[in-house]
């Protein structure tokens, strides 16, 4: 599964970087069979936000090294290079410019945007 990251480099310049998340079988529960899933990640806590349409922020560091996945509306994120995409439902980003000038988001179309936010320990 695709997922992108955002990092920032040395000189604290934020760039995309496309990344696959990998699975393999593993047994979840003794009473199912086994399902394809990723390595277990620690997390410290789960957030649900909802923007505005139109809603947009200057530069800025993520808060914490953290997932968002996109569970609708859609969003534009820029990185320090300049580099622009856009995430709709589905997406999932791995926020780690905590240093830096960070990226810039910005809620595009006529719905709100809602994503789930799983911050790293």
């Amino acid at each position: 599964m695709r997922y992108f990251r955002i990092y920032s480099d040395e000189d604290g310049q934020s760039h995309f970087k496309e990344m696959e998340l990998r699975f393999a079988p593993k047994v979840l529960s003794l009473t199912v069979p086994a399902l394809m899933a990723s390595e277990p990640q620690e997390a410290s806590q789960l957030l649900f936000v909802r923007f505005p349409p139109g809603w947009s922020t200057e530069w800025h560091p993520a808060p914490a090294y953290q997932y968002v996945c996109v569970l609708s509306g859609e969003a534009e994120l820029t990185v320090g290079d300049g580099d622009t995409r856009r995430f709709a439902g589905g997406d999932i980003l791995h926020l780690q410019d905590i240093t830096g000038d960070g990226h810039t988001t910005r809620v595009v179309g006529d719905e709100e945007l809602l994503i789930a936010v799983v911050q790293q320990a």
